[in-house]
């Protein structure tokens, strides 16, 4: 019997292996970590944003493609505080903002949730609640308030809609928006 030791490639072919392993590995995990960023889009970590006093006293839905229109969002969401607000970063790139405006509350303890976007017969439909004061849920302010919310979505060329969930019919919303449009505030 012959004491033979088996014979190990010196010249690297399994690092080779195992190079195109780990760096397959990386890049499926990389592409995990960019699609990622594409569905949940971010400025400096945050991707909603929601105030009571936008000054905007009627219902009103925006949809922010570009930069201008980010800004101007922005601005209309921050009429009454700070006329002059800016953007708390570019709009990123793959991205799109979409904001609702509830109009004119009596009250303080209105906030505005946007719940997310979903596709629906070729359009992108923005999920939407107002949530309202709590019955004797503690002291809200009596001072007139104009809640709005903005959250950053991925971008899309559909048409958007915009869906309030709390809503009895689907007629309420467009109405809502429509009487905005003949009033002049859109």
């Amino acid at each position: 019997m012959t004491d033979k030791k088996p014979k190990i490639n010196a010249g690297g072919d399994w690092r080779k292996r195992v190079d195109r392993v780990v760096g397959g590995k990386k890049k499926e995990e990389q592409d995990a970590r960019e699609e990622e960023k594409r569905q949940n889009p971010e400025i400096n970590g945050e991707s909603f944003w929601q105030g009571g006093y936008s000054g905007f006293n009627t219902h009103d839905c925006n949809v922010a493609r570009t930069q201008e229109e980010w800004e101007d969002m922005w601005v209309k969401a921050h009429l009454t505080e700070t006329p002059d607000a800016t953007p708390p970063g570019p709009l990123p790139e793959g991205a799109m903002a979409v904001a609702v405006f509830a109009g004119q509350r009596s009250s303080g303890g209105y906030a505005i949730e946007i719940e997310g976007t979903h596709e629906e017969d070729g359009k992108t439909i923005v999920d939407w609640r107002e949530n309202t004061p709590k019955q004797g849920g503690g002291v809200n302010t009596g001072a007139l308030t104009t809640p709005w919310g903005i959250k950053l979505v991925p971008a899309t060329e559909n048409e958007v809609t915009f869906k309030n969930l709390d809503s009895k019919s689907e007629y309420d919303d467009v109405v809502r928006r429509a009487i905005g449009r003949r009033m002049g505030y859109h």
